[in-house]
């Protein structure tokens, strides 16, 4: 559908896409006009890319923007990416999801502490 709605919201455009909310309905809005909502769930917040942030029911997952579920929605929160990674919580346990929706739990990464300099 092309833009003749009004908005609740909106952001800036990051890249060919802009964050929309509707009648309480999340989505995007490219820079041709053409919006798409996602009714299904309660809230989306895009980035720049592919990826967002989607919740329902208080559970937060990765979608793209062609619906496909990149990682379920089973945390109980997901950040901001950053170099295409975003922090999330699950069993209160901190996490790193890439976007790809593979984890990497912090369990699995042995840091060094041994001084730089001596």
């Amino acid at each position: 559908m092309l833009t003749n709605n009004t908005y609740s919201n909106a952001t800036d455009f990051y890249g060919n896409y802009a964050n929309v909310l509707i009648d309480s309905s999340y989505g995007y809005i490219n820079k041709k006009g053409l919006v798409k909502l996602f009714k299904e769930y309660d809230r989306i917040h895009w980035f720049d890319g592919d990826v967002g942030v989607a919740q329902k029911h208080s559970k937060f997952g990765l979608i793209n923007r062609r619906e496909n579920v990149i990682s379920p929605l089973i945390y109980e929160g997901i950040s901001f990416p950053y170099k295409g990674y975003f922090s999330a919580k699950k069993n209160n346990e901190r996490i790193i999801i890439n976007k790809k929706g593979e984890e990497i739990s912090f369990k699995n990464i042995i840091l060094d502490y041994s001084p730089v300099y001596k």
